[in-house]
């Protein structure tokens, strides 16, 4: 009868094992072979701590092999158990706790290495088990550490270690070890489930190959019906539930192809077929965030709290929302409590290194070099430019000051002349509202001045702001080397309908000390053509018109003036590695210039710069370019060059 209970529990039967190997142990308590099966048949149900501590109070006789087995299996089980606890309370919206017995299951694989020789099974079994659990406790460096330790064995070691190495891979963001691991593990099954697939997709979509993720997406939803059919029940079915995360991967996936109008589509489509969906609901409110529509945003989102306020993912949400929203405070607070609560997931910890940004200080620089040919225009025969800016970290109620810099410089031939305004200032942005003065002062020739500006959204579409500067930057700078000059009072007004179309009017008047009044209204509008994962091309028209009212004056100054212009840009990020980025940036405008006295005439320029994410927090650009445009009915040809950075410190 022992015998049979064991050839039982061999062929996947512990309970009839377990009930036969009682038996003989009933009348024959010191039989080995009953005795290994009641163990190995306990653990095998579930019962891996009992199983262990028999082991124990029975050691005698019961071989080295089983009882290394049985210690291992008790870790085993503790893992089990903690992932399943650690499920209830995430449901539960306990996050506090939800590691705890996962990290004690940690410490009894630690305890089991130290103790089993490191030759053995169980001593394998162990080194898996903490692969596993390392990854499932977000340490991921330890976990590759940890399975690139195995050697080359570890490429045949079990599925769900392998597994559980590419997800720590993905982790750590080596996106392509990981999808090797993931498509060998694919090949492996003749049915992959679709978790595996899912991760395949992440893979490819970190190492940027879109094309080959689409072919994996179509995988999943060819393969993930909406429905299961119950066997032997007729017509009886039930969700699938793996179907509403393949459909949650179409909204990502249209998102990370920057296709937002169907992102948006897609996960309305899923919120109205399931409206008190909390996870529904907060996607629906992340297609409204990424099309810059926080306000509209935060209601969808709202719809939600009512149902689970302390839900992580609605609670993350929000926090970016207000800060897209301009609510610093609360988005500081609640990143800052979700960090603690989730200190490796990778995206929380991205948004608290944007809490500590705003304690930091920054500067950017941006500037520019021409050289012109033909008559002098307005620029001159040789022109630089450059503004420079060097900001405080950000108070709690959003304020900061700042230095300023701003120096221009010309050619005109016989002369030359040049401007130099340091300043400082402080500026309040605080819920879309933004405010800055700044004081100057003019090293050449020029007076001390204030500059005014204030801006707000006054909903998710419109935009008002004015300006109001003494000594303003405005001044055409050969008037000001002639001793002028000049107040600019301005005001502007923006639409935007999304990220694929905006528009914007513009009115300013510039007083020059000579009694010149130059009265200036422009408009642009701004619409996407094309949109992809490495690809963006928009359209932008522009028409512009300046009236001036005293002539024969020193600088450059039309009576009448104006231009229309359509501008074609196209951007290539043609290398991306996660948050480095190289973009390749096109532009080409072609348009009329109409000047009184001279009529109008066509201009065009061309732009080509490289745009480089280098970190987080650092970028830097440069471009060069050619334009052509009349001036007092003579044409002028300016090449010229930019050159910028940004960061913080």
């Amino acid at each position: 009868m022992a015998g049979i209970s064991a050839r039982l529990r061999d062929q996947g039967h512990p309970a009839e094992a377990l009930h036969l190997a009682n038996r003989v142990l009933g009348y024959a308590p010191s039989n080995q072979q009953a005795l290994q099966t009641q163990l190995s048949s306990l653990s095998d149900l579930g019962a891996a701590d009992y199983a262990f501590e028999l082991s124990q109070n029975k050691a005698e006789g019961l071989p080295v092999a089983v009882r290394r087995r049985l210690r291992a299996d008790r870790a085993a089980a503790a893992i089990r158990r903690a992932i399943t606890k650690r499920q209830r309370l995430d449901s539960q919206h306990r996050y506090a706790r939800r590691n705890e017995a996962l990290k004690h299951a940690l410490g009894l694989v630690n305890v089991d290495l130290a103790l089993l020789p490191a030759g053995s099974p169980a001593y394998q079994r162990s080194r898996y088990d903490r692969i596993y659990v390392l990854r499932q406790l977000g340490r991921a460096k330890a976990a590759v550490h940890a399975f690139h330790a195995l050697g080359p064995k570890r490429h045949d070691t079990p599925a769900y270690v392998r597994h559980a190495a590419a997800d720590a891979l993905l982790d750590i963001h080596e996106c392509a070890p990981a999808g090797r691991i993931y498509a060998r593990l694919i090949a492996n099954k003749k049915h992959p489930d679709t978790g595996l697939l899912m991760a395949r997709y992440y893979t490819l979509v970190d190492c940027e190959h879109y094309g080959h993720a689409r072919q994996i997406l179509a995988r999943l939803v060819k393969n993930t019906p909406v429905w299961r059919y119950v066997r032997g029940q007729k017509r009886k079915r039930k969700p699938n539930w793996q179907r509403l995360d393949v459909d949650r991967l179409r909204v990502l996936d249209a998102y990370f192809r920057r296709h937002h109008k169907t992102a948006q589509s897609r996960a309305f489509a899923l919120y109205n077929a399931a409206p008190r969906n909390v996870g529904l609901i907060n996607l629906a409110a992340k297609s409204l965030r990424w099309r810059g529509l926080p306000n509209h945003a935060h209601r969808v989102a709202r719809r939600a709290a009512a149902y689970a306020p302390l839900d992580s993912g609605l609670r993350f949400n929000e926090a970016k929302i207000a800060h897209d929203r301009g609510h610093y405070r609360y988005w500081r607070r609640h990143v800052k409590h979700l960090a603690r609560l989730f200190p490796q997931d990778d995206h929380i910890q991205l948004a608290r290194a944007g809490v500590r940004d705003r304690r930091r200080p920054s500067v950017s620089a941006t500037s520019q070099y021409g050289s012109s040919s033909g008559s002098t225009g307005s620029a001159g025969s040789k022109d630089f430019q450059l503004k420079a800016r060097a900001n405080s970290p950000w108070t709690k109620n959003g304020f900061r000051a700042f230095a300023e810099q701003y120096y221009q410089y010309a050619n005109y031939g016989s002369y030359s002349a040049r401007t130099w305004r340091p300043g400082l200032g402080v500026e309040w942005a605080w819920g879309r509202k933004h405010a800055s003065a700044l004081i100057s002062d003019g090293v050449y020739k020029s007076p001390a001045g204030v500059r005014l500006n204030w801006s707000q959204w006054v909903s998710d579409r419109w935009q008002y702001g004015f300006t109001v500067a003494t000594a303003a930057r405005e001044t055409p700078l050969r008037a000001t080397r002639a001793g002028l000059t000049g107040q600019l009072y301005g005001a502007h007004l923006t639409w935007r309908q999304n990220e694929s179309r905006s528009a914007s009017f513009n009115l300013s008047e510039l007083h020059t000390s000579d009694g010149n009044l130059r009265s200036s209204v422009s408009g642009q509008f701004s619409q996407r053509l094309f949109a992809s994962a490495h690809h963006l091309t928009g359209l932008g028209l522009y028409a512009g018109f300046e009236n001036n009212t005293v002539n024969n004056t020193p600088y450059y100054n039309p009576r009448r003036s104006g231009s229309v212009e359509a501008t074609i840009r196209h951007d290539w990020i043609t290398w991306r590695h996660y948050r480095q980025t190289f973009h390749q940036i096109f532009k080409a405008s072609a348009g009329s210039d109409f000047e009184a006295g001279y009529g109008a005439s066509p201009a065009y320029s061309i732009q080509y710069g490289h745009e480089w994410d280098l970190s987080r927090t650092w970028s830097l650009h440069y471009a060069v370019g050619y334009g052509s445009h009349v001036y007092n009915g003579s044409r002028e040809g300016r090449v010229f060059g930019i050159f910028g950075f940004s960061g913080t410190f």
